[in-house]
C-alpha cells in the first residue's frame, strides 16, 4: 500500500493506492494514515519553531570601547541641578518619626486656622494660574 504526502500548504486527504491484496481493514489503514499525517504535522511544527527561535535571537552585543558620549549643555546644567538639590536636601528623619508617633497615639493637634490659611493661598495661586 502507498500513500500519497499531505501537502501541508493545500492541505487534502491522504489518497490510499492499493497495489497489494486488501489485508488491512477500512479502520486500520484510516489509522495509519492519520498516524503518518500526525507525524508529518508535527515534523512541520517542530521546524517552524525552530526556525522561529533561530530569527528571533538577538544579536550579541558588541563592545566599542572607544566610544564617548556628549551631553547637551541644558543635560549638564540639570544633572548638576540635580545633584545640588541632593546635597542640600534637609530631610529631618527625628521630625518625622516624632509626627509618626504623636499621629499613631492620637495626640497630634491639627491647627484649623493654619490649614485653612494655607488652602487659602494654594486657591489664589491656582486662580492666578487659570487667569493667565
Amino acid at each position: 500500500m502507498t500513500i500519497n504526502p499531505v501537502n501541508t500548504l493545500n492541505p487534502a486527504p491522504p489518497v490510499l493506492q492499493s497495489t497489494e491484496a486488501p489485508a488491512q481493514t477500512h479502520v486500520q489503514a484510516k489509522a495509519q494514515v492519520s498516524a503518518q499525517a500526525q507525524a508529518q504535522v508535527n515534523q512541520s511544527q517542530q521546524t517552524e519553531a525552530q526556525a522561529f527561535i533561530a530569527n528571533s535571537q538577538p544579536a550579541p552585543a558588541q563592545s566599542q570601547p572607544n566610544q564617548a558620549v556628549q551631553l547637551s549643555a541644558t543635560t549638564q546644567q540639570l544633572m548638576q541641578a540635580a545633584k545640588t538639590a541632593d546635597a542640600n536636601n534637609e530631610f529631618d528623619q527625628k521630625k518625622v518619626d516624632r509626627l509618626r508617633k504623636s499621629i499613631s497615639e492620637g495626640t497630634y493637634a491639627i491647627n484649623n486656622k493654619q490649614l485653612a490659611s494655607k488652602f487659602l493661598e494654594l486657591e489664589k495661586l491656582l486662580g492666578k494660574q487659570g487667569a493667565t
